[in-house]
């Protein structure tokens, strides 16, 4: 939830607030995420500096508190996007911190999240990583112990019971996200049902990286990768031997990521295929790219239409409606490549290779359809001609921008 927030927060920045829009550090840890807010001229700012403009985001992992101050007082319009679950946490260190405890941390003791959870804990601030850690430090009178909310639900387990054998005092908070202990428990359950496992998310993701050690730990083959492109450089022998592989990922690993992992997965297993079982796969993935199948189906809907309306001369009608699908289809993923690069990948790399065959094989089914419709009058010509004008303009934006307020056919 957190990361969705925080993604969904940034991307609609630019309708609600001054620009230039920048995040403070890495908005999350998701290197795909980063690009796409690049190319959308939202840059990460890693230091405040003498003077600032336009509106600057808090990222998902929070800051110290002084450096939201500091940022404002050098001229940035502050939005905050840390997760709620992380102000959460700030929020007990902090009540506890004006008390005079001490607070210990279980995390990472570079992770960000972890860095501005001890700017809240002040010079009574310490970090663990595990139990002989915690025996370490001192012996306090008043003590919390919370968690960096994708921490390994495991390992504070422990903690916790340490704490209440040896420091009954201290109070122990569980800050761990209910998403993330949900996550590692349903990864746990998949590594009974499957041979190996894949875990897909950034390498300096913390929850991502605890996914993989948990699938690591139940002893079954697992495979942390960030892309698909990661494959090329994995031992893949026991990964294609497996009969089933599970996939999970990380809170801020992005669907489209996770699709192109699946897809290439699934051309890896019928790749090591032999004879019409590997062109199987490359037909039918051919006919779905090219939007063969819908326009199949289409005609198919347009059949059943016209028993059921009693018209005996079918045919002319079928055909239109698949080449009008063909042509629309294929025209519209021409001229919408863009977001095909994150929502079907695949999709978009075959429209960019054959992109003259499939512009040439668009404009002879629209006009085809065109040509059937005008054998058959100037009404059916007509309601064509409009509807193909229409089914054109799918992906062209309207509405100047003064009038929309960027807010619709983005």
């Amino acid at each position: 939830m957190g990361v969705r927030r925080a993604v969904e927060m940034v991307l609609n920045a630019p309708h609600k607030h001054k620009s230039p829009i920048s995040t403070y550090g890495p908005l999350i840890h998701n290197p795909q995420v980063l690009k796409l807010l690049e190319e959308k001229e939202i840059f990460v700012i890693n230091d405040i500096p003498e003077n600032g403009s336009g509106t600057i985001l808090i990222r998902a992992h929070g800051v110290p508190p002084g450096v939201k101050e500091n940022l404002e007082k050098v001229g940035f319009d502050v939005v905050d996007a840390t997760c709620p679950r992380v102000i959460k946490v700030q929020s007990i260190i902090k009540q506890h911190a004006g008390q005079n405890f001490a607070s210990i941390i279980l995390g990472d003791k570079d992770h960000p999240e972890v860095v501005g959870l001890l700017g809240y804990a002040g010079e009574n601030g310490y970090v663990i990583g595990s139990g002989s850690e915690l025996n370490s430090l001192p012996r306090f009178e008043k003590a919390i112990v919370v968690a960096q909310t994708t921490q390994n639900t495991l390992l504070f387990d422990e903690i916790r019971k340490l704490v209440t054998d040896k420091f009954p005092h201290y109070k122990v908070f569980n800050t761990i996200c209910d998403s993330t202990g949900r996550r590692q428990a349903e990864v746990k359950r998949l590594a009974s049902s499957v041979d190996a496992i894949i875990v897909v998310g950034g390498f300096s993701s913390g929850n991502t990286k605890r996914l993989a050690e948990i699938a690591e730990e139940t002893g079954k083959p697992a495979y942390h990768i960030e892309t698909e492109s990661d494959f090329e450089v994995l031992d893949l022998k026991s990964l294609l031997s497996s009969r089933r592989i599970g996939i999970t990922a990380g809170a801020s690993t992005p669907n489209w990521t996770i699709k192109r992992v699946y897809r290439a997965l699934e051309a890896l297993s019928f790749k090591k295929e032999r004879g019409w079982r590997k062109l199987g796969f490359y037909i039918q993935r051919t006919m779905l790219l090219t939007n063969i199948y819908v326009s199949i189906g289409a005609g198919c809907l347009c059949y059943a239409c016209t028993m059921l309306q009693g018209i005996s001369r079918f045919l002319p009608y079928v055909i239109i409606s698949i080449l009008y699908v063909q042509s629309m289809h294929i025209l519209n993923h021409l001229t919408g490549s863009d977001s095909d690069r994150y929502n079907d990948p695949d999709r978009a790399s075959f429209y960019k290779k054959h992109k003259v065959l499939l512009t040439a094989l668009a404009i002879i089914a629209g006009g085809a359809g065109l040509v059937i419709a005008y054998t058959m009058g100037p009404v059916a010509f007509l309601m064509l001609f409009i509807m193909s004008i229409m089914g054109l303009s799918y992906n062209l934006k309207l509405l100047p921008r003064r009038f929309t307020g960027n807010r619709y056919l983005e």
